[in-house]
């Protein structure tokens, strides 16, 4: 049982990233969707009801996906990241059940609020699934696959609304944009265990100069969308300032690519984290 308490496990859920969807939903929730998210209301009207088992089922997938995903990918985390501690034989299909358990209650969860969230969850979970055991055979279907369900992760807290506001759009749209420039340079950066093990990812299809290429085109059409949203939008000082911020990351970061070498990817990594984060803070101002 003492497993269950381990630091490997805690590791596995990635707490940071289950904070960030609940943080995303809940942003996305109050100021995109203009709810309250008065605890007072909680329990009597269901709108409210329905938001937060549709976090706790996001949540409960989102864990569920960690845990399966570290434990196929357990020989190659050995390479790209040794200091972390990873997972013992004899406790693989402990953890099969445990994440399958995790995805079994969020799709349950999914069907309690109604066949549209249900059916969403199954699918997010499906896609969850192709992409533990296969995302390092797939190339550049792996980064496409996660930047949609953390598009998704957006969207769907819209999805019993009777009409959408066109900002839930624009930012599930450059959630996915900066999902996909993270998963090619995390791609970049795994790039010596993922050869050892011979995998086909994302990196190795389009070679490093390609790649390079692609982030640029991606960082474009994100810079693009930005002042696409202008028409779109209302604009205020203050979410035309939070624009003005996300093109100059973008553009700094496309500086920073023009430089990148092996030892370098990983603070680019990092550097899409707080890209992301400063995306998902700027719901308040719109």
């Amino acid at each position: 049982m003492e497993f269950f308490f381990s630091s490997s496990l805690i590791a596995a859920f990635r707490p940071l990233n289950l904070f960030l969807i609940v943080l995303t939903q809940t942003l996305s929730s109050v100021f995109l969707l203009n709810h309250s998210l008065c605890i007072s209301k909680l329990f009597n009207q269901n709108q409210y009801i329905n938001f937060y088992l549709i976090v706790l089922a996001t949540v409960l997938s989102a864990a569920g996906g960690y845990i399966l995903n570290d434990c196929f990918d357990r020989k190659i985390d050995a390479i790209n990241t040794p200091e972390r501690s990873q997972f013992t034989e004899k406790n693989l299909s402990l953890l099969y059940f445990f994440s399958f358990i995790l995805f079994g209650v969020s799709i349950f969860i999914g069907f309690v609020i109604n066949l549209k969230i249900g059916f969403s969850v199954l699918l997010s979970i499906l896609i969850l699934i192709f992409y533990a055991k296969y995302s390092k055979k797939v190339g550049i279907l792996k980064p496409i696959l996660v930047s949609f369900l953390t598009a998704f992760s957006i969207f769907i807290v819209s999805i019993l609304e009777s009409s959408i506001p066109v900002s839930i759009y624009f930012f599930s749209l450059w959630a996915f944009f900066l999902s996909m420039l993270r998963e090619i340079v995390k791609d970049l950066e795994d790039w010596k265990g993922d050869v050892f093990q011979n995998s086909f990812t994302s990196a190795i299809q389009l070679g490093k100069q390609k790649s390079h290429w692609f982030l640029y085109i991606l960082s474009t059409l994100l810079i693009f969308s930005i002042l696409l949203s202008i028409f779109f939008v209302p604009n205020t000082v203050s979410n035309t300032t939070h624009k003005i911020i996300m093109i100059s990351l973008i553009l700094f970061f496309m500086i920073k690519l023009n430089n990148a070498h092996s030892v370098s990817y990983k603070k680019l990594s990092l550097f899409c984290k707080i890209m992301m984060l400063v995306g998902i803070l700027g719901m308040v101002v719109y």
